[in-house]
């Protein structure tokens, strides 16, 4: 082999040794001596074309193009098995879809009753502030009332009977009440 081709057989394993192929795969493409075949067997490799495929397609002679027939029906095999997968993933799109408008839709209801609720509080607190207010107003008219009166009149001190006083009169509140007690 010349040095040119042992560089670029050297770059095509390094590649595939950075990008994670196996070591089977790796020992696939050192085997093979045509570059351009290597190359077409690194990128099936990539693309997940399984190992023992690639080697029987190489071992029956097809070349770099029946490497790449290969990966391209390996390809369409892959897609077809993916389409129920992107049909199933469809679905669930309109199901978010579809769950995501009813939560916007909840979440307005909600938002509206709060709002109701808060206003309702708000109403129900300027009312109390009102009669409150109310309340106020009508003690201080009542104070003022009071001040501006001149004269204030008291009844005149109530007077005992005169006469006789009962015997619990005459002893007293508390000599009353000792003997309610005793009795």
């Amino acid at each position: 082999m010349s040095k040119r081709v042992e560089d670029i057989k050297d770059v095509q394993l390094t590649v595939a040794q950075g990008l994670g192929v196996t070591d089977k795969g790796r020992e696939l493409l050192e085997e093979i001596t045509q570059w351009q075949l290597r190359h077409e067997c690194l990128i099936s490799l990539l693309d997940a074309v399984p190992i023992d495929s690639i080697k029987e397609t190489v071992e029956k002679g097809a070349g770099a193009e029946g490497i790449k027939v290969l990966r391209r029906n390996h390809l369409r095999e892959q897609l077809v098995n993916l389409e129920p997968l992107g049909i199933k993933l469809k679905e669930l799109e309109k199901e978010v879809e579809g769950m995501s408008k009813e939560s916007g839709i909840i979440r307005e209801v909600i938002e509206t009753k709060f709002e109701s609720a808060y206003a309702q509080q708000q109403a129900a607190q300027k009312e109390a502030l009102k009669a409150k207010d109310q309340v106020i107003d009508l003690l201080r008219g009542q104070l003022e009332e009071v001040k501006n009166r001149k004269t204030i009149h008291v009844s005149q001190p109530l007077k005992l009977r005169e006469g006789k006083k009962s015997k619990a009169q005459g002893k007293g509140l508390f000599s009353y009440l000792k003997k309610a007690e005793a009795e």
